[in-house]
């Protein structure tokens, strides 16, 4: 089964997240390449401890999921690949649909 969601509330009764919101808490890194070729990870606001802590009570939130994301569900409704997010979790609305073609075109259409 294919999944996608069709409908994200802007807000939840009671939840902070606003039903499809997470607080983002830790720093913020970008990817650096390296001069053997290997790749690495540096956050310019580890160095600033203060900017860090001002970013992760800053209230900054991220979006768990997206309109018409595709996703494919295990029969606990959690999605096989990580993070293993739950749709029902974060009160997104899904439609399930038999083949990818079906999916894509639902996809389509929620996202104009």
């Amino acid at each position: 089964m294919f999944t996608v969601i069709t409908e994200i509330p802007k807000t939840v009764k009671g939840s902070i997240e606003g039903g499809n919101l997470v607080p983002f808490i830790g720093p913020l890194y970008k990817p650096q390449r390296k001069a053997d070729g290997s790749q690495d990870f540096e956050s310019p606001y580890l160095e600033d401890k203060d900017l860090n802590m001002q970013l992760m009570m800053s209230g900054y939130s991220i979006q768990v999921f997206r309109l018409g994301e595709i996703l494919l569900l295990d029969s606990n409704g959690r999605e096989y690949s990580s993070p293993g997010r739950k749709p029902s979790y974060w009160f997104v609305e899904t439609e399930e649909f038999d083949t990818l073609k079906e999916a894509v075109a639902r996809a389509n259409e929620v996202r104009r």
